[in-house]
């Protein structure tokens, strides 16, 4: 599995209108051909409405890390 990165993540969110439920999010990330790696990251995120993708990358970030590093 490769780690996805910050730039992969806001291509995938391309087009979100926010706020956004994880399944918004999720449903764009599909929409815009988003790698595997980062559907599978986006899956692990909290089930609640995001209120920008800086909120959306910090999740991410964290979960991402603690992914790979644990």
């Amino acid at each position: 599995m490769e780690r996805p990165t910050i730039a992969q993540l806001i291509k995938a969110l391309n087009g979100v209108n926010y706020p956004a439920s994880k399944v918004e999010i999720l449903a764009r990330a599909k929409e815009n051909k988003a790698s595997k790696d980062i559907i599978r990251s986006l899956k692990t995120l909290p089930k609640k409405d995001f209120n920008s993708v800086n909120e959306v990358s910090r999740a991410f970030s964290r979960k991402n890390r603690d992914a790979f590093w644990l």
